[in-house]
């Protein structure tokens, strides 16, 4: 029961310093894991206990404790470059997305095990797996998906708890294209609550030149969409923030508990305000003047410890690795001078426990 106790002071601490030190600097996570062979990217999420996952293209590896710089496999076998991992609010149920190759692994963490052909799910409709950019869980099985084709885009939800029920489309971005025109995907993000989701229109005309718009749409109105074989409008279904080309277009990943909005892109990461349409901060360690395309940003976010956390792909090296904010990770589960007095007050709080 002590232990239980622990983490929430120690991380209470830890954030009230962090918070009152200055600006966000970032350094590389020596130990968290690269791109599998074949891959290119990362995948990494935050579970409850405030722990990391990160899927190389190939294993799963879980951190021990918060903060530690210790990744241990729990599971391999799960091949593809990773698209996206999406948590189940159940705690335990992981959708892992493998990119272009269209398929879909389940992981269930209360009983990891390597992969097998029972691992993969589809749709009875898409049986052979269709095209998933981007995923989150709407409840506890169904999955909000971002699904393009290179010229269009759009929404779907699939229930894992039901695949014969399918995929099924329930809202266009943008909700019509010119000539010329096509549609990009982009992240999405849902809030801790489940019930508002964030989406991003990206749309190229055949000048190569792109028009972005966020929006926001109620969880509930896609979930009703889906249950009734119904679509929704992206132009008045879906509310906007800010205005065309007023974020980077990667799109939304994460939301965080104050209610802002991580966006990524080629530009770095912008922290935004999703009420006053604003950027707050942008992240970004690195930068090429000469080719924007050089370096792109996924954002990740620990709601436990308040971390924001940068997977930075170099298109020049082919190279992709985990960022996370200075003097904050160790071999150690505290490491910063932070950290440890938020270790020495924990520890006093739970010596004079002990002591009654």
């Amino acid at each position: 029961m002590r232990q239980k106790k622990f983490f929430p002071i120690a991380v209470f601490v830890s954030m009230f310093f962090s918070t009152v030190c200055g600006a966000l600097e970032f350094e590389a996570l020596l130990n968290a894991p690269a791109p599998a062979p074949g891959a290119t990217s990362l995948a990494v999420k935050t579970l409850p206990n405030g722990c990391l996952l990160i899927w190389d293209g190939n294993t799963v590896y879980r951190q021990p404790l918060p903060h530690a710089d210790v990744f241990n496999p729990i599971a391999t076998g799960y091949a593809g470059d990773p698209g996206f991992m999406a948590l189940s609010p159940d705690g335990h149920t992981v959708l892992l997305a493998a990119g272009l190759s269209k398929k879909l692994y389940v992981l269930d963490l209360n009983e990891p095990a390597p992969y097998s052909p029972a691992s993969e799910i589809a749709p009875a409709n898409y049986p052979g797996g269709f095209s998933q950019y981007w995923g989150v869980f709407l409840t506890d099985s169904m999955v909000l998906l971002d699904s393009g084709n290179f010229v269009t885009d759009e929404l779907g939800i699939f229930d894992l708890h039901d695949p014969a029920a399918g995929y099924r489309a329930v809202m266009q971005k943008p909700a019509t294209l010119n000539p010329g025109e096509s549609a990009a995907s982009a992240m999405v993000a849902i809030d801790s609550a489940r019930t508002m989701v964030y989406a991003m229109s990206f749309v190229l005309d055949d000048m190569w030149n792109s028009t972005a718009q966020l929006k926001r749409i109620p969880a509930a109105a896609l979930i009703q969409s889906f249950q009734t074989s119904s679509t929704l409008n992206w132009d008045t279904d879906a509310t906007a923030i800010g205005g065309p080309n007023d974020f980077f277009t990667g799109g939304p990943s994460e939301v965080m508990e104050n209610g802002q909005v991580l966006i990524g892109g080629t530009g770095g990461v912008q922290r935004v305000n999703p009420a006053a349409g604003t950027v707050v901060q942008t992240y970004a360690p690195f930068s090429d003047p000469l080719d924007p395309w050089h370096y792109n940003y996924t954002p990740a976010y620990n709601p436990v410890t308040g971390d924001i956390m940068l997977i930075v792909t170099d298109w020049h090296t082919f190279t992709t690795r985990l960022y996370v904010p200075q003097n904050t990770f160790g071999a150690l589960p505290v490491w910063s001078i932070s950290g440890g007095i938020a270790l020495l007050c924990a520890l006093a709080l739970a010596g004079r426990r002990g002591l009654r």
